[in-house]
């Protein structure tokens, strides 16, 4: 079954480690929501922050979380894992 967020969200190998993204961008939907709770769940200043993204690709992602949520967040834990050990090497 098709999701009305298929249109633009997307993965691609060797595109952020194969994680879902916005399609044609290279932006993943963790920034979305990863910003979604950075600043309170308002989507207006997810909005600000993304300005080169169209609301409904913000919208999409936000509802691709909804429905696939361990996926977001294990790739979430990914990037923060990685981001850890870059920093103990530094």
């Amino acid at each position: 079954m098709t999701a009305w967020y298929d249109r633009y969200i997307t993965t691609k190998h060797g595109v952020q480690g194969g994680a879902p993204i916005i399609r044609g961008t290279r932006t993943p939907v963790r920034s979305v929501i990863e910003l979604l709770r950075i600043h309170d769940n308002d989507v207006g200043e997810v909005r600000r922050a993304l300005a080169y993204l169209d609301p409904a690709e913000i919208d999409a992602a936000i509802a691709y979380y909804n429905d696939n949520p361990t996926v977001v967040d294990a790739d979430i834990r990914r990037q923060q894992e990685a981001l850890k050990q870059f920093h103990a090497r530094a």
